[in-house]
Formats: structure tokens, sequence, C-alpha cells
């Protein structure tokens, strides 16, 4: 019991500091530098097929192959008696509902220009929320934790594909780059409580 206390309590610290720091009216400088910074790189990085790529780069980060990979998970563990797993893989491909609430609590406007879909608030951003909690967890959760050269591969997967979805986001202006931070925080925080628990 107190394996799962911690786990919750980790992810409810996180989503309160994530909450208040997007309700925070003063943005760190940092943070603002960096999102002014990034924002300026997509006027400089408009090729018609790098952005087809990185269309189709954040939509592994979408609800629908987040939830469909969810899915399929859940069924594979429920049908190989892995309970607590299929309890698990649920927690982590639903994670955007948690988001969709941190975007309706906080407010913040998207960046002008987007490219691709978009709707909501931005802050933070669902596409590397879900990935971020949802791709390290199938990971964990399938794969043995010994090294050789098959897990190694699939490790690296499962942790840059957030990380190219988050970057994605930011490129086709659909999100700040604090967005995709908080995401990313939020999501890895998920994702590390449900293999805690594990």
């Amino acid at each position: 019991m107190k394996l799962y206390l911690t786990a919750l309590s980790t992810v409810f610290i996180m989503s309160i500091f994530i909450l208040l720091w997007g309700r925070s009216k003063t943005w760190p400088i940092l943070l603002t530098v960096l999102d002014n910074f990034f924002l300026s790189l997509k006027s400089e990085i408009s090729h018609h097929r790098l952005m087809s790529i990185l269309i189709e780069i954040t939509s592994l980060g979408s609800a629908t192959i987040i939830g469909l990979g969810g899915f399929i998970s859940f069924i594979a563990f429920i049908l190989s008696q892995q309970y607590l797993k299929a309890i698990l893989i649920t927690i982590g491909s639903c994670s955007g509902i948690l988001g969709t609430y941190l975007k309706k609590w906080i407010g913040k406007i998207r960046p002008e220009n987007s490219q691709g879909y978009t709707f909501g608030s931005s802050f933070p951003s669902n596409h590397t929320l879900m990935s971020s909690s949802f791709y390290p967890l199938l990971y964990g959760l399938n794969f043995p934790h010994t090294f050789n050269y098959f897990n190694l591969f699939f490790l690296l997967v499962s942790l840059s594909l957030p990380l190219w979805i988050g970057i994605s986001r930011i490129v086709l202006r659909a999100h700040f780059f604090s967005d995709v931070l908080a995401g990313w925080l939020l999501g890895g925080t998920i994702a590390w409580a449900c293999l805690y628990v594990q």
C-alpha cells in the first residue's frame, strides 16, 4: 500500500507543480527566452517535405495512436493474466485526461500560425505528455531488465519517440517549448510512478 501511495503522491505533486507553473503570471526568464528562440526556428525550417515528416511524427503522440496502443496492450496483458500490467498501461495511455484538465485550468494560448491539428489551450502539451508516459511504460512493462542489443534498441526508441514528438510540436508551432517541457516532466513522472509500482 505504501508503494502505491508513494507513486500516487509523486504524480499528484508533479501535477500541482505543473498547474502552478502554468498559472503563474511571470514565466521564468530562461523559459521565455527558450520559447521565443524555438518559435524563431520555425521560419528557418519550413521545407515542405520536412514539415510533412514532422506532422507524421507528431501523430505518434496523438490520443488515437496512444489510445489504440494502450487498448491492444491492455487486451494482451489481460489475455496473459498480467492484470497489474493491464491497469498500469491503461493509466499510461489515459494520461491525456489529466493533461486535458490542466489545459482547461491553465488556459494558455497557443503560438500563432500553427501547422497541423490543434485545439484547446497550449499548456501542457498533451501529445508530449501522453507519449512520455506511454512509450517508456510500454517498454518497461514488456522487456526484461537485462542488457542486450535488442533491449537497448527498444529502450532508445521508447525514450526518443517522446523527444521527437515534443520537438515536432515546437517546430510545427503547436506549442511553446515550456508546454513541451511540462509534458515531458509530467509524462515521465507518470511512467516512473507506474514502473515503480510494478
